[in-house]
C-alpha cells in the first residue's frame, strides 16, 4: 500500500477544535500555548476555520468559539456509532456464512437509513447500496423488524409521518389495513420479510437489534428469489441471522 505524507495542517486544525471544545473563548496566545504551536500558525488555521464557518471570533476580545456549524460534523457519531461498529463485524460474518450481503440500518425520525453493508464486498452482487442509502419502511424487511419491535407510541409517529410526507410509500401508510397486515405478520413469524415487495427480483429477511424494549437497529440479508426459495431461506438463513444479531445485542450490553 502507498503510504502518503500526513497533513500536518489537518492534526493542528483539530487539535485546535478540539482546544476550543474544551475552553470556549479561548484567545489565540491560550490556544497556542494549549496545543504547542506557534501563534502565527494558530491564527492562519483560526482564520480558515472561520471562513469555513467552525469557529467565530468574538469583535470584543478577539477571542474564538465554535460555531453551532460544527455539530454537523457530529452527525451520526453518537449511540448509533457504537451499534455500527460492533454491527459491522456480524454482518460481515453474515456474508462470510451465507455469501449474500447484508446491511445493518438505523431509524433517523422516519427515515431508515443504511449505515453499514458488506453489498460491495459480497462475492454474489444483488443491487447497489452505499452507507447513507434509505431504505423504505413499509415493504423492506428491516422496515417491518423495526415497525413489529418498537413501541406502540414510535410505531404511531412513524407511520402518521410517512403518511403526511411524498414519498412513495406514503399511500402505503394511509391504509391501516395493510400497515395492520405487515406488523401482525412480523410479530407472527417473529422477523422482518420482504418477497419481490420492495424490488421485484429480490428477497429479504430481517431482525430487530434490541435493548430491553427499545429497537436500535435492524439487520438482513438480501438475496434473489429466484436462487433461493422463501421456505428455504427462512429455514437456513434465518438462525444465521438470529446467531448475529443476538451476538450483536450482547456486545451492545457490554459495552
Amino acid at each position: 500500500m502507498v503510504k502518503y505524507k500526513k497533513v500536518r495542517a489537518v492534526n493542528r486544525g483539530m487539535d485546535i477544535l478540539a482546544a476550543l471544545s474544551r475552553e470556549p473563548g479561548a484567545s489565540v496566545a491560550r490556544i497556542s500555548k494549549m496545543i504547542s504551536v506557534h501563534r502565527t500558525t494558530v491564527y492562519r488555521i483560526l482564520d480558515t476555520l472561520e471562513d469555513a464557518g467552525y469557529v467565530r471570533r468574538s469583535l470584543a476580545d478577539d477571542c474564538y468559539c465554535l460555531t453551532n456549524k460544527i455539530r454537523a460534523l457530529g452527525h451520526g457519531v453518537d449511540e448509533d456509532a457504537n451499534i455500527i461498529d460492533i454491527a459491522a463485524r456480524h454482518i460481515h460474518d453474515i456474508t462470510s456464512e451465507l455469501a449474500w450481503p447484508s446491511s445493518v440500518a438505523t431509524l433517523d425520525g422516519h427515515r431508515m437509513f443504511i449505515r453499514e453493508t458488506t453489498h460491495g464486498r459480497s462475492p454474489l452482487f444483488v443491487h447497489e447500496v452505499h452507507i447513507g442509502t434509505e431504505t423504505p419502511i413499509l415493504t423492506t424487511a428491516m422496515g417491518r423488524a423495526f415497525l413489529g419491535y418498537c413501541n406502540d407510541r414510535e410505531r404511531e409517529m412513524i407511520i402518521r409521518m410517512i403518511a403526511d410526507s411524498d414519498r412513495m410509500e406514503s399511500c402505503l401508510a394511509r391504509d391501516d389495513s395493510y400497515v395492520d397486515r405487515a406488523i401482525r405478520l412480523t410479530r407472527e413469524q417473529g422477523f422482518g420479510c420482504s418477497f419481490g415487495e420492495s424490488r421485484k427480483t429480490l428477497a429479504s429477511i430481517a431482525l430487530p437489534i434490541r435493548i430491553g424494549n427499545e429497537v436500535k437497529a435492524c439487520i438482513n440479508v438480501v438475496f434473489f428469489r429466484s436462487a433461493v426459495p422463501a421456505d428455504a431461506a427462512i429455514r437456513s438463513y434465518l438462525p444465521v441471522l438470529a446467531r448475529n444479531a443476538a451476538a450483536i445485542e450482547q456486545g451492545l450490553t457490554t459495552h
